[in-house]
């Protein structure tokens, strides 16, 4: 941190974060490059996803590390006001930031300003902040400079309010609001998915048709406790498969790897869209999972598994981050949504019997988890802390969970005419 002028503060940013991240995403280009190049077994659709992963992280990788080669400050402070590296050439003046927000997210720190919506309209944005649609706000990341948060977060409070009552006193009327500290809430959904989730696969193995094999329901027992088939929608109208079959899995393999990857995008979601909001997404990725398995596959395969609700949460997120200003923040959830979708696209294999990954179903749940979230970021207005409509999206989450709670009374019937009676 250097101070060349009495009233003008320039920080520099913290070099070794930037560097961490970047070889990380070079870390991760480079295992999956390799694994393309040195496993000839691999399967064709695993070489695609594997290449896809290769060039994503080497893209993230220019595009964190970037900052690396920059001579230019990470932020200026001065009586006049304060230049961020995301703008091309302009300050943005204290008197045009309607409000302060101090924003922490996990080990993210950043101040948020509320701009007003005439004078962020004439600010160019700097590189890939161009395609992103235009909000009055801007933000500062604390935690990628070199100094105190405290003490930077501080002086910009002061000169800001200092700016705002010499306006003040030339008859301007000023509202200066104070600086505010966003604290996130629990996710208590997705802690409750997750409890829900172990609860059935108890009773899969509880409550078999047949014996189970090292710890893992059969095949049997997964068709008659509501897993998707196309035959049986088909032929026998069972639709609401397209609705059980989310909570069932086929080992313990699967319902852990479901599990950590739920509680990864579900923690992160639910507290930028809410509750209510969580659930709708999550039931609409998963109707949207099953609806593709059942096109894709043959009609007697037997599909489980909440995979399609969790990809969607996953695709959500990537998509609902771009709300958040440019931050430390921001690139984190989405590194998160990046790195969380790459094991749970691998082809392994969940149990003995060969069960695989339903491509079909986590395809279907990207996408509609990706639409719902780009309807939902058009309506959302940035005033708003929450999305609107959230009795729209508990009556969504709640049908979802009615229609598969009720098709307990056919599972009933089925096991019933299973046994002679």
């Amino acid at each position: 941190m250097t101070a060349p002028d009495g009233d003008v503060r320039e920080y520099t940013i913290n070099r070794g974060r930037t560097l961490r991240l970047t070889g990380l995403a070079i870390l991760m280009a480079a295992i999956c490059g390799l694994e393309v190049v040195v496993i000839k077994t691999i399967a064709e659709s695993t070489r695609g996803v594997l290449a896809f992963g290769a060039v994503f992280f080497g893209l993230a990788a220019v595009f964190i590390g970037r900052s690396l080669f920059s001579r230019s400050p990470g932020l200026v402070i001065s009586d006049s006001g304060l230049r961020l590296p995301h703008f091309a050439k302009e300050a943005i003046a204290w008197t045009s930031i309607v409000a302060m927000n101090r924003v922490t997210f996990g080990r993210s720190d950043a101040l948020v300003l509320q701009l007003d919506p005439v004078i962020a309209a004439t600010l160019t944005r700097r590189g890939l902040a161009r395609i992103v649609p235009r909000r009055a706000n801007a933000s500062v990341v604390l935690t990628r400079l070199r100094g105190s948060p405290n003490a930077i977060a501080a002086e910009c409070e002061t000169r800001w309010q200092a700016a705002h009552a010499a306006s003040a006193a030339q008859g301007r009327i000023i509202r200066p609001p104070p600086v505010a500290v966003v604290q996130p809430h629990r996710p208590w959904l997705t802690y409750a998915l997750l409890a829900l989730l172990a609860i059935v696969f108890a009773c899969e193995l509880s409550f078999a048709v047949d014996a189970n094999h090292a710890g893992s329901p059969s095949v049997l027992t997964l068709a008659y406790m509501g897993g998707t088939i196309g035959n049986r929608i088909w032929r026998n109208g069972e639709w609401w498969r397209l609705f059980t079959a989310t909570f069932l899995h086929a080992g313990v393999a699967h319902v852990a790897l479901n599990g950590i990857v739920l509680w990864s995008a579900g923690t992160a979601l639910e507290r930028l869209v809410g509750w209510r909001w969580l659930g709708a997404i999550f039931a609409v990725s998963a109707l949207g999972g099953s609806v593709a398995s059942l096109l894709a596959n043959g009609p007697n395969i037997v599909s489980v598994g909440a995979s399609g609700g969790i990809i969607g949460l996953l695709a959500a997120l990537f998509v609902i981050t771009f709300r958040l200003p440019p931050s430390a923040a921001r690139s984190r959830l989405q590194m998160r949504a990046a790195l969380t979708v790459a094991p749970a696209l691998l082809p392994i294999v969940l149990a003995d019997k060969g069960v695989t990954i339903d491509y079909a179903a986590h395809g279907g749940g990207a996408f509609a988890g990706t639409l719902l979230a780009l309807i939902l970021l058009k309506s959302w207005p940035s005033s708003r802390a929450r999305p609107p409509l959230e009795f729209v999206a508990a009556g969504l989450a709640g049908s979802y969970f009615a229609i598969a709670a009720a098709a307990l009374v056919p599972i009933l019937q089925l096991r019933a005419g299973l046994h002679g009676g």
